[in-house]
């Protein structure tokens, strides 16, 4: 009997454990992303545009999400990246 709580009681802690990095790496991959588009966003409510500038800076957050993307896939449903995808390429 004491060695299953144990067991229950690690099996608990690194579920928690998990929870929290992945919980972290979201935010963080969110707030990244969020604030790579919003300068998007500013760079393109510009008057004189530099659309080779501002295609190179999309490329670089498509390429930054694609790798976040590879990672969040393990813990969260396709369907959501696919939502968020098809919304930052709109």
């Amino acid at each position: 009997m004491h060695k299953e709580v144990i067991i229950s009681i690690v099996i608990v802690v690194i579920i928690v454990i998990g929870n929290v990095i992945t919980q972290n790496y979201t935010r963080k991959s969110v707030e990244a992303i969020s604030s790579d588009l919003n300068s998007l966003r500013q760079e393109l409510n510009v008057d004189d545009v530099n659309r080779e500038e501002a295609k190179k800076h999309f490329d670089e957050i498509e390429k930054k999400w694609d790798n976040m993307q590879e990672k969040m896939a393990y813990y969260i449903e396709h369907d959501e990246l696919e939502k968020v995808d098809t919304a930052i390429v709109s």
